[in-house]
């Protein structure tokens, strides 16, 4: 099938002799292309393909300049949707301590975050000795990502989370990208660590 140009889709332009139109009352009729462009003519608007690989073509009558100007800013209001979900960041806040059910609830709250297109920063605290210990965070952070590896992907350059004072962080945007790397580059770097449960869960 000849892919149609744009601008084979309005007015005299349409190649096709015949036009499927669609009435203003919903109804279609097959008309002779000239016949719907004389009908478009004198209601002064303009004859428009709007599906144009149909057999014969559907076709509207309408304003096409004002067609065009809602169908940009339908796209435009849905692109600025979309932004300021990505630009919105949910924390999730995890232990080296924490317990299974409490993770699995974080998991949740984090595939749901990033299913509705939000980012999520994962962050690690850790308390008195468990800071010298970041090779629990790396399995816990790990772990975490494996669970939504299907949802997002993380943005650290590195790959690996941020660790500063006793916080280690990671940030995951929609989408999936680089997730089993990162967790593959975290996996060697506490390859005997496992998330513990909590005892006092």
């Amino acid at each position: 099938m000849r892919k149609i140009k744009p601008n084979e889709l309005l007015n005299q332009y349409i190649r096709a002799e015949k036009v499927k139109l669609i009435l203003d009352d919903g109804q279609q009729v097959v008309l002779a292309k000239d016949e719907a462009l004389a009908q478009a003519k004198e209601a002064g608007l303009d004859l428009f393909l709007v599906s144009p690989n149909s057999e014969p073509p559907v076709a509207k009558i309408l304003d096409y300049g004002q067609y065009r100007y809602k169908k940009e800013k339908k796209q435009k209001d849905a692109n600025k949707k979309s932004n300021n979900k990505t630009n919105v960041l949910k924390e999730l806040k995890l232990t080296p301590r924490i317990g299974q059910h409490d993770f699995a609830v974080r998991v949740k709250h984090g595939r749901e975050f990033l299913t509705k297109g939000y980012k999520v920063k994962l962050t690690v605290f850790f308390k008195g000795r468990e800071g010298t210990h970041p090779e629990l965070g790396h399995a816990l952070i790990a772990q975490y990502l494996e669970q939504i590896a299907d949802l997002g992907w993380t943005d650290s350059p590195t790959l690996t989370p941020r660790l500063l004072g006793r916080q280690m962080s990671i940030v995951i945007v929609p989408g999936r990208k680089r997730i089993m790397e990162t967790v593959t580059e975290m996996r060697a770097a506490a390859p005997e660590t496992e998330m513990k449960e909590n005892k006092n869960a």
